[in-house]
């Protein structure tokens, strides 16, 4: 059986001609512990990965509209930015 990354993302959005920020937290559905070292992905190009509490912090350019997590031993998730605040996977 696979298991699920649950994704708590919190987009904070700043004015900004160019871009903005999008930073959340990364957890394991089951238990509930942060995931430490996951890919974040924003369309593609841009990443990172998670630090010791399951952080992450991106700049967000306008042509981005996905964000990708990618964690060995999890199935990957990619969902649409769409402008949302928040994001329960």
């Amino acid at each position: 059986m696979r298991k699920y990354l649950s994704v708590v993302v919190l987009l904070i959005s700043f004015s900004s001609a160019l871009s903005q920020n999008i930073s959340g937290v990364v957890m394991d559905e089951n238990t509930r512990e942060p995931l430490i070292g996951v890919n974040v992905i924003l369309s593609n190009t841009n990443g990172t990965t998670t630090n010791i509490n399951g952080e992450f912090s991106l700049t967000l350019k306008e042509n981005e509209k996905t964000i990708t997590f990618k964690y060995i031993g999890y199935e990957s998730i990619i969902k649409n930015i769409d402008g949302k605040s928040e994001f329960n996977i």
